[in-house]
């Protein structure tokens, strides 16, 4: 069984004019200025409001909040609903990296251009590292503490060996988490980010990808264990190719844990073009 991506690279504008050589709290640029997309913005606001928003979820991120207030944001520029349904999906996504941690004692997380996520410090007690610019790097590590286990790398995930640089000489497991504030990326970014994983990652590693539902993607068929990761690239003449990564299959949602598969149910997949997406592969 397949799935096929179609990625046709008309993504929006990525940040632009950063200037990041700031001495003091307060010359921090705001995020008019640092112009990051609206996708990540909405994740940093969904996690900073997200007890307000929606009380009955259990996600509580006082470092977002601080964040989001100390870069001048403003939830008002995004719909109540766009806002709840960021927050279900990060929290969602922290909780299959915390089933993943469990099944895989020494494993870490890997986020690869997180931009204003904080997943790192929320999955407090794993091993992280989050992989970014150069200039998104220093911001990062200007605006959240440091914490034991985590590290902050500067490198450009689509033109270096960033998996090598992850990985060391180790073998461990890795859970890479590409979510939706890598969108600015371009459909042949996100084939050499694939590349390295299916490339260099171990077997039992895991990847989760999360997706604005502007990214045109198509489903083919129902999901199964079976289901192999097709990368569609849709070219400048409309012209379609194809790239098949044998080694990235879909989780069967059947073997999450049984409240874990309930929030995930009919969400693993390619969604419609109007739907938000979340797709979790296992390497074999």
């Amino acid at each position: 069984m397949k799935i096929i991506f179609i990625f046709s690279g008309r993504f929006s504008r990525y940040f632009t004019g950063m200037n990041l050589a700031f001495p003091s709290v307060s010359d921090l640029p705001s995020l008019r200025e640092l112009a990051f997309p609206r996708a990540a913005v909405r994740v940093l606001a969904a996690c900073a409001t997200s007890s307000q928003l929606c009380a009955e979820l259990p996600l509580r991120d006082e470092l977002a909040g601080s964040a989001f207030e100390r870069l001048g944001g403003d939830a008002a520029g995004f719909e109540p609903a766009e806002l709840r349904a960021a927050a279900v999906r990060a929290l969602v996504v922290d909780d299959l990296a915390r089933d993943f941690f469990a099944r895989n004692p020494g494993a870490f997380g890997v986020g690869v251009w997180p931009l204003l996520g904080t997943r790192a410090h929320r999955l407090s007690e794993a091993r992280w590292v989050d992989v970014d610019s150069p200039a998104v790097a220093k911001l990062r590590r200007f605006l959240l503490p440091e914490r034991r286990g985590w590290l902050q790398l500067a490198t450009c995930a689509c033109r270096s060996h960033w998996v090598d640089a992850v990985r060391g000489k180790s073998d461990r497991r890795l859970l890479i988490v590409m979510d939706e504030s890598v969108l600015p990326l371009t459909s042949e970014m996100v084939m050499r980010i694939l590349d390295d994983v299916s490339r260099r990652v171990p077997a039992g590693s895991e990847l989760v990808m999360a997706f604005d539902g502007q990214v045109p993607m198509r489903r083919q068929q129902p999901l199964r264990r079976s289901a192999v990761l097709e990368l569609g690239l849709r070219g400048p003449d409309d012209r379609q190719s194809v790239v098949r990564y044998p080694r990235l299959r879909f989780v069967d949602e059947e073997l999450y844990p049984a409240e874990l598969g309930q929030r995930l149910a009919h969400v693993n997949a390619a969604a419609n073009e109007n739907a938000p997406t979340l797709a979790h592969f296992r390497l074999v």
